[in-house]
């Protein structure tokens, strides 16, 4: 499992402590076989993406045996950290941030194998209609709870939240993590 008791963000802590700023509030996180996949939800500028950065680096920390900034952590091997985050055209290779996303989470479900995996998905479906990002959400949010990777899992798409009760009938369990301040 990944356990982390009053975790905090290196990079934005030591920013706002070297600004005698100290309003950062650490975090908790638990994850195992059990809970594999979370889903995080809440408004606009509530930390959710800052949340699951956080948690992967400090997986990353922790692996590479630096020291991690929290009261206590505990982390399984994890083979790679995967990613999908942010939504931005490249005009170099003609690509549209749809497009982004669906190469980088095709990317993301081949290599989602039975090896140690922590995967971060950061508003799946932004680039595209409201009921074309949804329904790719929860198509991939389906996917992935199914398989043996950690994922945190950030969306705003209310039909995610509403089909929590179908997805936690599938192989593995599901967590919600509500994000309100």
């Amino acid at each position: 499992p990944i356990a982390i008791k009053h975790g905090v963000h290196p990079i934005i802590y030591h920013t706002l402590h070297s600004h005698n700023h100290s309003s950062f509030v650490p975090n908790d996180t638990f994850m195992s076989i059990s809970s594999n996949f979370q889903i995080i939800s809440g408004p606009n500028m509530a930390g959710k993406s800052t949340y699951i950065k956080q948690v992967a680096i400090l997986c990353i920390l922790a692996h590479t045996g630096c020291f991690v900034p929290c009261q206590f952590a505990s982390f399984r091997l994890v083979e790679r950290v995967m990613s999908r985050l942010g939504t931005s055209d490249v005009i170099e290779s003609n690509s549209s941030s749809f497009m982004r996303e669906m190469k980088d989470m095709c990317y993301i479900l081949q290599n989602a194998t039975e090896r140690s995996i922590m995967i971060i998905v950061d508003e799946l479906g932004r680039a595209t209609s409201n009921n074309d990002g949804s329904s790719i959400a929860c198509a991939i949010a389906e996917y992935l709870i199914c398989s043996p990777s950690f994922t945190l899992f950030v969306s705003h798409f209310p039909e995610s939240i509403k089909r929590k009760d179908e997805f936690y009938n599938k192989r593995r369990g599901l967590f919600f993590v509500l994000l309100w301040y």
